[in-house]
């Protein structure tokens, strides 16, 4: 007899975050010899009944899903839906010895696991970076029931150097193995809390990731294909629609997800949300430090989320399983490690100002960077007119020095502030090329120059130092937004940030609705306008300043307490005037261009013309433009001269 418990149906929760279903904990206990309906025989406790799935459903996912060559069943009264091979280790799985030092991560499938292994193993391993690189993840981190997923002894379709890969990185040890392993013991599940030993909470730590589903399933889908248990053709919907009818392993996934949420304040449990692990990685190795009881110093911590960043991440090479790639065990065109966060963007502050992931990393860094009162910023919205002002402000500060302009890069001399976040220091580049972008964009840092420094950053002053207009010189510049969003177009393309044949108006939809960084750009320049009053804020108009170079000059001269000869005034003119300025290689990157970091066809420094924009924008977009200038201008009294 096999007595069932009726629980809710965890589907019917509207937010997995903040209903809690109150489960029937009927726990029952019996000694099952021989499951029913034909199923394996099972020598240990285990106190759930099997169903097999119906037999058409059973043909119908074979056929979609070709990896799962045998039968199907639903283990328990919340269905959990797995291959028939799981029999042969459900009793070993729910009966697993614990030990009180064992730390388990459990999660639903492609929702962070590899990257929460790696993180809880070098927290509880002293940050041994040494170790880790040199043993495979899943030896230092086995996977629990993946002899289940796939069994050593049915691998008939490799070839034995396929065969001899696989075992040694996906199959490197057995139940009974993990069981044998000494203390302390990490292990990985994909297993339902309800399907894991019932005093694991008691005994052991467990670090529970939780991810939003329908990335979830986007990136289970990939990883199908990946592990070809799915032809390569087969489109994402079907796979959608297995996915939510809980027709896939380790499903239902709400199921799966609301038993950890329940246990969430249990002392030994830690419940993690990846999208917040991810937008946050210091914060998420400080969390998971703090539930293992380890103290990590502010360079710890960085280099931990460094390690863990994605871009290093994936080519990990003791994480990404790449030699199930090389082997053909695995498909060639795909990753284990596949996105994570390609490229993900973030709103900060009331303002929402918008940033890329690498920007998390530095804010704290910027906002509480110390300040000397001999400093002189320079602040713009990006493509501004910043070079040129640069140019013009170090000038005048240091006494008309061209020959020592000439002979160092403007990046040296007038360091970019949060240069760090937008390229980071270890790209794909040849040792040659790290070279030329040390030389060329980040030649040093703010922290590194003696006074009097100069600065320069695209940040909004609200994200920048609070004391910055009590303590340094401020020069701030705007320009019409039309033809920043023209330069600024050119610019991503010049940056290989952009495919070169994208067309101007969908980068131009995007900017006028934020989502281009350190926008929004009317909160930028209005932050700095509200300013302009300040004796230590000078704010000008780039139209201003090509209109009439002389009596700019004379302005940041006379902010800056510089006296000029109009003599000296003509020079600088002559040197700044843009067709002297766009050959001057000091400012103008070409290095750059000429080594294939920046696109050949463009240039860093353009045309530096007032109005151009108009040669992209057509009347629909004329007429938008105006609308969305008026609408952020109609309650303040900053107007754009000369437009």
């Amino acid at each position: 007899m096999i007595t069932k418990c009726k629980y809710p149906d965890p589907a019917q929760s509207a937010d997995i975050f903040l209903v809690l279903i109150k489960l029937c904990h009927c726990v029952v206990l019996l000694t099952v010899k021989k499951m029913f309906v034909g199923m394996d025989v099972i020598h240990k406790d285990f106190p759930y009944e099997i169903e097999t799935l119906d037999a058409h459903k059973n043909e119908e996912l074979t056929e979609y899903i070709r990896g799962y060559k045998e039968e199907f069943i639903r283990v328990g009264p919340k269905k959990y839906f797995f291959q028939k091979g799981y029999l042969s280790v459900a009793a070993d799985i729910y009966n697993f010895p614990l030990r009180s030092d064992d730390t388990f991560v459990i999660t639903y499938p492609k929702s962070g696991t590899t990257l929460t292994q790696e993180l809880v193993w070098l927290i509880c391993n002293n940050l041994d970076y040494e170790k880790a690189a040199s043993t495979i993840l899943s030896k230092r981190f086995p996977f629990l029931e993946v002899s289940a997923l796939v069994p050593a002894d049915k691998l008939s379709y490799m070839n034995e150097d396929q065969k001899d890969v696989m075992k040694n990185r996906l199959l490197p040890i057995t139940i009974k193995g993990i069981t044998e392993l000494p203390a302390p013991r990490f292990i990985k599940s994909h297993m339902p809390l309800s399907l894991l030993p019932p005093s694991l909470l008691d005994n052991a730590k467990v670090v529970y990731m939780t991810r939003d589903p329908r990335d979830v399933a986007v990136s289970y889908y990939h990883h199908h294909k990946l592990m070809k248990m799915m032809k390569p053709d087969k489109e994402f919907k079907p796979f959608w629609n297995y996915f939510i009818t809980d027709n896939m392993f380790s499903a239902p996934y709400f199921g799966h997800v609301l038993e950890a949420w329940e246990k969430r304040n249990h002392p030994n449990m830690l419940f993690l949300n990846y999208e917040e692990v991810v937008k946050d990685l210091p914060a998420a190795v400080g969390r998971v430090a703090n539930f293992f009881d380890k103290t990590l110093s502010n360079e710890q911590v960085n280099k931990l989320a460094q390690h863990l960043d994605f871009d290093n991440f994936k080519k990990n090479t003791s994480v990404n399983l790449e030699t199930l790639q090389q082997s053909g065990v695995f498909r060639r065109d795909g990753a284990f490690i596949r996105k994570g966060y390609p490229e993900q963007f973030y709103r900060i502050g009331p303002k929402k100002f918008f940033f890329q992931k690498a920007f998390l990393l530095e804010l704290a860094n910027i906002y509480n960077l110390s300040l000397r009162d001999d400093d002189t910023f320079i602040v713009t919205y990006p493509k501004s007119g910043t070079t040129l002002t640069q140019e013009l402000i170090w000038l005048l500060c240091n006494n008309l020095d061209y020959e020592k302009a000439q002979s160092m890069v403007l990046n040296e001399r007038f360091p970019f502030l949060e240069v760090a976040a937008l390229i980071p220091p270890n790209e794909h580049f040849t040792e040659e090329l790290k070279a030329v972008v040390i030389k060329s964009i980040i030649p040093t840092t703010v922290q590194e120059l003696s006074s009097q420094r100069f600065i320069k950053s695209h940040m909004p002053l609200s994200l920048l130092p609070p004391l910055l207009l009590d303590t340094a010189k401020v020069v701030y510049v705007a320009r019409d937004p039309r033809d920043v969003a023209v330069s600024f177009y050119h610019h991503h393309k010049l940056m290989k940030a952009m495919k070169s044949d994208l067309e101007f108006k969908p980068f131009w939809n995007y900017f006028i609705s934020n989502k281009i960084i350190w926008g929004p750009y009317f909160e930028h320049v209005l932050e700095a306008w509200d300013h302009r009053n300040n004796p230590n804020m000078l704010f000008l108009f780039y139209e201003d300043m090509i209109k009439d170079l002389p009596a700019a000059v004379h302005r940041v001269a006379n902010f800056l307490d510089k006296k000029l000869s109009d003599n000296q005034v003509d020079g600088l003119v002559q040197h700044l005037d843009i067709d002297n300025f766009k050959k001057n290689k000091s400012v103008n990157m070409e290095d750059m261009q000429k080594y294939g970091i920046f696109s050949s066809d463009g240039a860093f420094i353009r045309k530096g013309k007032s109005g151009g924009w108009r040669d992209y924008f057509d009347a629909e977009m004329s007429a938008q433009a105006d609308e969305w200038i008026a609408k952020h201008l109609h309650d303040t009294d900053f107007r754009f001269p000369h437009c």
